[in-house]
């Protein structure tokens, strides 16, 4: 599939922040459906099993619930996460916690 268009880490930063700020949509909500979007395009694939690599920031948070969406679906996860689970703050932390009760 080709590449569409793309935006820069500082564009996507102001496009959140508007949906936060100026739409009252909650970051996790934004996470969530980032997570969404990621797990059809895995699934159109016809993965079975998915590892996922995840940091500290709030882009660690979109890759927890994509694992947790994964999990749920009954496919093997593999969560590979770069640092302490204690380095996660706000969206990334709920995140993560839910993909944990999600058996991850």
């Amino acid at each position: 599939m080709p590449c569409a268009d793309l935006y820069t880490a500082a564009q996507v930063r102001e496009l959140d922040r508007v949906a936060i700020e100026t739409l009252g949509i909650p970051g996790i909500v934004l996470m969530k459906r980032a997570a969404r979007a990621v797990f059809t395009r895995v699934c159109a694939r016809g993965a079975r099993s998915i590892a996922v690599l995840c940091g500290r920031g709030n882009n660690a948070g979109d890759g927890y619930i994509v694992a947790g969406l994964a999990r749920l679906q009954g496919m093997d996860v593999q969560l590979l996460p770069v640092g302490a689970a204690r380095d996660l703050r706000g969206d990334a932390a709920l995140a993560r916690a839910w993909a944990v009760a999600s058996g991850v």
